[in-house]
């Protein structure tokens, strides 16, 4: 039928296309449309078949335009392109320029998603789209030419809404997301791939999309020290790190740990020992820190990024007020700050040092205030530590807050790293 309707309107087309100009040819279908008849053919119409097309050249005896029928129309479309256009030859067409038109599409909604992006990520352009469109292609390749072994928790359509934002047109799960992150994050990041994934996949549905990871990577990648100890210091909860996670990294080490649970640990010799953990890659995630007016800047509201397309986003709402790490846990932590910092610096003896003072200056905190609950309540509370006691140590170690506040190029650093991604499958 739209071939016919094209095959009627031939002259129409043809001249539209050489004045560059549509408004007629819209008028002029909308007239025909208006006119059409679901009436039966009129004795007073007729029509003639010539082969190898059926035209309709309609007749009136009275001089005045009569509607065209939809029978006629079906008539006509059926006997000249009936038997050549079938739903294999649909089909095979389609096909032909799929990945074509998946690409401008992508390429599209990526452009829209920068332009969205930039005043809620406050980073260098050159980064963002860097960033976007490494992730777009790999969305792409990975999407379309490899076969994925993880699945969405949930079928992306049942959930999936013409009204998207740009940014969440392109949905990456687990495997796609530690194939791109181990591309692109510095090498000392990339084991915390996994329970990054998960901190972003706030909603449980194994999807995270583009404005997550590019907040992630250009968190990693800035001079931002106070929101990547907020990062780490929540990345670090039980509800991240699996004990499966901790299989591949953590526990890598004999577990005679200087901070074990046990009740008197020398903090200084267990951070010596931390200086012997080396492997592994990884990558981080960026987050809106929530520290003391007096030491950090404040950060507004994630609900507040989708009302208005300028305010910063702050990355998931687990960040806002992270819960308190357990000893095991904050041991986790000091493995974890221990690797990124000291694993192409063993020389640096100073951030050895420092990173022994925080963890003597992390326990005697916690010693201190356990002392003081147990004596009102009577009873030996849980060795735990709060982010704002972890952080007011790490701002008493100049050290630590300027290794933490070295950035990258991420521009060029993805450029080089383009053809290096990692197999998804």
């Amino acid at each position: 039928m739209a071939l016919e309707l094209l095959r009627l309107h031939l002259p129409i087309f043809s001249g539209s296309l050489e004045r560059e100009e549509i408004t007629n040819t819209l008028l002029h279908l909308s007239h025909f449309f208006n006119r059409l008849s679901s009436e039966s053919s009129s004795p007073n119409i007729r029509y003639t078949l010539t082969s190898p097309e059926l035209s309709l050249r309609l007749f009136f005896p009275d001089g005045h335009e009569k509607p065209v029928t939809v029978e006629q129309l079906l008539k006509s479309a059926r006997f000249n392109f009936g038997g050549t256009i079938t739903f294999e030859r649909i089909e095979e067409l389609r096909m032909a320029c799929r990945l074509r038109v998946i690409h401008a599409l992508s390429d599209s909604s990526v452009r829209e998603a920068i332009r969205f992006l930039q005043p809620q990520l406050s980073t260098r352009p050159e980064d963002l789209a860097a960033v976007c469109f490494a992730y777009r292609e790999h969305y792409v390749t990975s999407r379309y030419y490899r076969i994925q072994q993880a699945q969405p928790a949930v079928q992306y359509g049942q959930v999936s809404s013409l009204n998207r934002p740009s940014y969440d047109m392109h949905r990456i799960d687990a495997d796609q997301f530690s194939s791109l992150f181990r591309s692109q994050a510095p090498s000392t990041w990339t084991f915390l791939a996994l329970p990054l994934f998960r901190l972003l996949d706030a909603d449980l549905d194994n999807l995270i999309n583009m404005r997550d990871y590019a907040w992630l990577l250009l968190l990693i990648a800035s001079s931002d020290y106070r929101r990547k100890l907020r990062l780490l210091f929540t990345v670090h909860s039980p509800d991240y790190i699996l004990p499966e996670d901790r299989n591949g990294f953590w526990d890598r080490r004999s577990s005679a740990s200087s901070l074990s649970n046990n009740s008197s640990p020398p903090i200084v010799e267990c951070a010596e020992e931390l200086t012997e953990e080396t492997t592994v890659v990884g990558i981080m995630k960026e987050e809106g820190s929530k520290c003391d007016p007096s030491s950090a800047p404040e950060f507004r509201s994630r609900k507040d990024s989708f009302r208005f397309i300028n305010v910063q986003y702050t990355g998931p709402e687990a960040l806002e007020a992270p819960a308190a790490l357990t000893k095991p846990s904050f041991i986790d932590l000091l493995k974890t700050i221990n690797f990124i910092l000291l694993n192409d610096r063993k020389s640096e003896h100073d951030l050895l040092h420092a990173l022994a003072r925080l963890g003597q200056q992390c326990q005697i905190t916690v010693t201190r205030r356990n002392s003081t609950l147990a004596a009102e309540s009577g009873a030996e509370p849980e060795w735990k530590i709060e982010f704002n006691d972890f952080q007011n140590a790490v701002y008493c170690i100049p050290e630590l807050v300027l290794a933490f506040s070295q950035p990258i190029t991420l521009a060029s650093r993805i450029n080089r790293n383009g053809d290096d991604l990692a197999p998804t499958t």
